[in-house]
């Protein structure tokens, strides 16, 4: 039982980095990560996954001058832009962002959008 235990924290330590969080002693390579990644948690208030970053740095180049986005933009550069997320993964990334107030669902007259607060 002693070797599960100690294997638990070896296979963690990506999910820690993404947290900022650290237990096994590795503070300093966690927080060089949060870092790099910084400006943009910094931002938000909130910590944010790595696909979560890369998918604000794709909406933030889609976005109108009012903070808004089309709907099936957004989720066509997700689906089939650099990210190449599948349906599920780009449904649970929209939904996170939505959750962390960064994106809000909005109705226009042209259609469905997203209003973009980072």
């Amino acid at each position: 039982m002693d070797q599960k235990s100690e294997d638990v924290p070896e296979k963690i330590p990506s999910e820690e980095t993404t947290k900022g969080t650290d237990e096994s002693g590795n503070s300093n390579q966690s927080m060089d990560n949060e870092d790099d990644l910084g400006n943009t948690n910094e931002i938000e208030g909130t910590h944010l996954s790595e696909k979560e970053q890369k998918s604000l740095e794709i909406i933030r180049k889609l976005v109108d001058e009012e903070g808004n986005v089309s709907r099936t933009l957004m989720e066509g550069n997700l689906l089939y832009g650099e990210l190449g997320l599948t349906d599920i993964q780009m449904y649970n990334l929209v939904t996170s962002l939505e959750n962390k107030d960064i994106l809000k669902k909005i109705q226009l007259t042209d259609g469905e959008y997203y209003h973009f607060t980072p």
